[in-house]
């Protein structure tokens, strides 16, 4: 494990608004308007022999007022 990061953007924001050439509307904030920064719950940095991999999670609670969670792989990427 080379790093751990919290609450890390997904994509620069001009590279998730393409979502809306797909008819997909980008989340905003309902007081100002302005796009969301979408982010994901921790960024894992691995090395592995020669690369680099880089794995995304999100953790969803199961039960309110418990320690209890779900863990979910969004995606992982390589860098050689």
């Amino acid at each position: 494990m080379i790093d751990i990061r919290e609450q890390f953007p997904l994509l620069p924001l001009d590279k998730t608004l393409y979502a809306q050439k797909l008819g997909i509307k980008h989340p905003t904030d309902p007081k100002n308007k302005l796009p969301i920064i979408m982010t994901t719950d921790m960024l894992l940095t691995i090395k592995q022999e020669e690369s680099i991999k880089f794995i995304a999670y999100f953790l969803r609670k199961l039960q309110e007022n418990k320690m209890n969670y779900l863990v979910y792989q969004v995606g992982t990427a390589c860098k050689s």
